[in-house]
C-alpha cells in the first residue's frame, strides 16, 4: 500500500475513533473519556453511537485504545531519522523523570484536585526546588503534572491514577530500576553468552545487577519490592483484564444453565472474575480455586481480604496448581496465565495432565485456556493459521465443531498491540533468557495442548505426546481472539478418538 494510501486509511481510521469518544463526551463523562457507571450507557453498534445514543464502556475503551494505535501508526509513517533521536532521548527523560519523582514520593505530596506551589512541594519532599521546577516543567510536556500558573503544581488525569493506584508507580519504577538497566546489557549478553546460555543468571539481567546462581527468578523470590513491581510492571503492559471480560462476554453462558464454573488460575483476580460472570449469570454456579501455599505475589496467591465470597454463588476452594482437579462436575474449568508467570508451559502442561481424568470423564466439559500471546505479521504462517474458521463451533462453547476444525472469532491485531506483545517477549529474554519464557504465537499454544497425554508421568498425567489408553487426546475446539489484543482464549475438550485430531 502507497504512504498516501496508509495515511489516508489510518486519519479515517482515527476519524471514527474519535467520533466515538466525543459522542461519549457529550453525553456527560469524566475527563479521561470513560465513565464507570455502566448503567448510564446504552449500547449500540459495536462501531459506536448512533443518533442519541451514547456508546458503551466497551465502545468507549475500544475506540480509546484504536484511537492511540492509530496515531501511533501515523506518528511511524511520518517520523525522520532525527525525529526518531528526539523521542528516544524524550521518553529515555521521561523514564528519568519518573525514577526521580516516585524515588522522593513528590506525587505524594501534591493533592488530588486543586494546585499548590512548587516550592512548597519541594520543601515537603526534601528535594532542591529548581530541580524540581525542570523535572516538572518536562513531564508537562507530555501530560504528566501540569503547572497550571506560573511556580505552582497540579495532577492531570495521567499523573493522579500513579498516586490513586500504585501499580502504575510500582510498574514505572520496575521499568526505570530493573528493566532498563537489564535491557542495556543484552548486548553484553550476547557477546559473553550467545546462544549457549544454560544457566538462569547467563541473562542481561545477571549481568546488570550481577546476580546469584538463580538469577532473576532467585531475586524475585527474596525481595519483596520486585515481588510487588514484577506482576505490576507485566500487568500493566499486557493489561489483560478488559481483553479477558470481552472474550468471556463473547461465550454463551446462559446455555450452561446452572452448571458449576471452575477457576483455576489461583490468582485474586478470579474472585473478580467470578463476581462479574455471577451479575449476569445469577444461574451459574462458581468455585475459584487459590493457592494458599505461598506468599509469593509472583504466584499470585489470594490475600486474606478476599477470602470471604462476594456472592453466595460464589465458593472458594484451596487447591495447589498442578494438582489432579478434585472437582469433577464442572462445565468450564478457567486458567488464565498471568503476564507475570514464569516457567508458564510447565503450568499450562501440569494443569492440563491434571485435568486429563476430568475431560475424559465428561467430553462435554470445557477447560478455557487464556493466554497473551505474540501476534505475528500477516504474512506469517501462523496469523494465517489463526483466521481460519473454526466449523461449526459458534458462540458456545465449542459444540459441534471437529476435533480438526480451526479458526478464530474476532481474529487480528494491530501493530500498537503486536508492539507490546515484542516488548514482552524482549523483556523476558533480558530477564530470563532463552526461547523457553518468550511468548508463543497460537499454533505454538496448540501445539502444548497436544503435546499431553494420559499415560501418567510423575502421578498426574504424561507430557510426551500421544493418546491416552482409549487412544484419545486433547483438542483445541474453539479459538477466541480480539482485535485489539494480544489475549486468546483456547476451548479445550477432550477428544476420545484420535483420529479426528488435527
Amino acid at each position: 500500500m502507497q504512504l498516501s494510501d496508509q495515511l489516508q486509511t489510518s486519519i479515517k481510521d482515527l476519524g471514527a475513533a474519535i467520533e466515538v469518544i466525543a459522542e461519549n463526551a457529550r453525553h456527560g463523562d469524566s475527563a479521561a473519556g470513560l465513565s464507570d457507571d455502566a448503567e448510564t450507557w446504552r449500547s449500540t453498534s459495536p462501531t459506536g453511537p448512533t443518533g442519541n445514543h451514547a456508546a458503551s464502556p466497551e465502545d468507549v475503551r475500544r475506540a480509546r485504545r484504536s484511537a492511540v494505535c492509530l496515531a501511533h501508526r501515523l506518528l511511524t509513517l511520518l517520523t525522520e531519522p532525527a525525529e526518531f533521536i528526539q523521542d528516544l532521548a524524550r521518553q529515555n527523560q521521561l523514564l528519568a523523570c519518573l525514577h526521580w519523582l516516585g524515588e522522593f514520593q513528590v506525587l505524594a505530596c501534591i493533592p488530588l484536585t486543586g494546585c499548590v506551589p512548587m516550592k512548597d512541594v519541594a520543601d515537603l519532599a526534601g528535594v532542591p526546588a529548581t530541580q524540581l521546577f525542570r523535572t516538572i516543567r518536562f513531564t508537562a510536556t507530555a501530560g504528566f503534572l501540569c503547572e497550571p500558573e506560573p511556580g505552582h503544581v497540579a495532577h492531570t488525569p495521567l499523573s493522579a491514577p500513579f498516586v490513586a493506584e500504585l501499580s502504575y508507580l510500582d510498574a514505572a519504577m520496575f521499568l526505570a530500576e530493573t528493566a532498563a538497566p537489564a535491557a542495556l546489557r543484552m548486548a553484553a549478553a550476547t557477546r559473553r553468552f550467545g546462544d549457549t546460555a544454560s544457566q538462569p543468571a547467563e541473562t542481561a539481567y545477571g549481568l546488570a545487577f550481577d546476580a546469584g546462581p538463580r538469577g532473576f527468578q532467585g531475586a524475585l523470590e527474596q525481595r519483596t519490592k520486585l515481588q510487588r513491581q514484577w506482576p505490576a510492571f507485566a500487568g500493566h503492559l499486557v493489561a489483560m483484564e478488559d481483553s479477558i471480560s470481552e472474550l468471556l462476554g463473547k461465550l454463551d453462558w446462559t446455555s450452561l444453565g446452572s452448571s458449576c464454573i471452575v477457576d483455576i488460575s489461583g490468582d485474586n483476580a478470579g474472585v473478580a472474575m467470578a463476581t462479574a460472570l455471577a451479575e449476569n449469570y445469577p444461574s451459574l454456579r462458581f468455585v475459584v480455586q487459590v493457592n494458599n501455599t505461598n506468599n509469593n505475589s509472583n504466584d499470585h496467591t489470594l490475600s486474606s481480604s478476599t477470602s470471604t465470597p462476594p456472592s453466595p454463588h460464589i465458593t472458594i476452594h484451596p487447591r495447589v496448581p498442578g494438582t489432579l482437579q478434585p472437582i469433577t462436575t464442572g462445565a468450564v474449568y478457567i486458567l488464565r496465565l498471568a503476564p507475570a508467570l514464569l516457567h508458564w508451559r510447565v503450568r499450562v502442561k501440569r494443569e492440563l495432565a491434571a485435568h486429563w481424568a476430568v475431560l475424559r470423564g465428561n467430553p462435554a466439559a470445557t477447560l478455557l485456556l487464556i493466554a497473551p500471546l505474540l501476534l505475528l505479521p500477516e504474512s506469517e504462517p501462523e496469523r494465517a493459521e489463526a483466521d481460519e474458521r473454526l466449523g461449526s463451533a459458534g458462540p458456545g462453547f465449542g459444540g459441534g465443531a471437529t476435533a480438526g476444525g480451526r479458526g478464530t472469532t474476532e481474529a487480528g491485531g494491530g501493530g500498537c498491540v503486536e508492539g507490546a506483545a515484542r516488548v514482552r517477549d524482549l523483556v523476558l529474554l533480558q530477564l530470563v533468557g532463552g526461547d523457553e519464557e518468550g511468548v508463543v504465537g497460537m499454533r505454538e499454544l496448540v501445539q502444548l495442548v497436544r503435546s499431553v497425554n494420559g499415560n501418567g508421568v510423575n502421578g498426574v498425567s504424561g507430557v510426551n505426546g500421544g493418546g491416552g489408553v482409549d487412544g484419545g487426546c486433547l483438542a483445541v475446539v474453539k479459538k477466541l481472539r480480539l482485535k485489539d489484543s494480544a489475549t486468546v482464549a483456547l476451548g479445550i475438550r477432550y477428544q476420545p478418538d484420535q483420529a479426528g485430531h488435527d
